[in-house]
């Protein structure tokens, strides 16, 4: 049991350790690139899905691993933490008993002539190996 909480552990670090660095790459990419950006960064990261938030949870760019699949937005839970500048991981569970990994961080755009604004939130969702999955039940 403490193995598979040290690999779940290690797994979330490193989840979002990936997501803030996308964050970062987003904020100085020109909003006419973030569609394909983002899915570039997705495939790269191996997250399920990457999903870049506008204030108002209006979504500007998103890509998954699954087409057709309903994009879910940040909780208001997400959104607190992110409003303290305190980036946002969660080992949650899926109806299929499987769990995944839910990380946020805020994008600060620092493009060329980008004007002071609320930051974006790039809310990324990353799959739990089916083995450490089983052990976390």
């Amino acid at each position: 049991l403490t193995l598979s909480q040290t690999a779940l552990d290690v797994q979330r670090r490193r989840n979002l350790d990936e997501v803030e660095r996308i964050a970062a790459r987003l904020g100085a990419t020109d909003p006419e690139s973030l569609v394909a950006e983002i899915g570039a960064l997705r495939r790269d990261s191996g997250a399920e899905e990457l999903t870049l938030f506008a204030p108002g949870q209006r979504i500007v760019a998103t890509s998954s691993a699954r087409p057709g699949a309903e994009v879910r937005y940040p909780s208001e839970e997400i959104l607190i933490q992110l409003r303290e500048r305190r980036p946002f991981v969660s080992i949650e569970p899926l109806p299929d008993g499987a769990y995944e990994i839910v990380v946020a961080a805020t994008v600060d755009a620092i493009r060329q002539g980008a004007g002071r604004s609320d930051p974006q939130v790039l809310l990324g969702r990353f799959a739990v190996e089916p083995r450490l999955s089983a052990l976390a039940n």
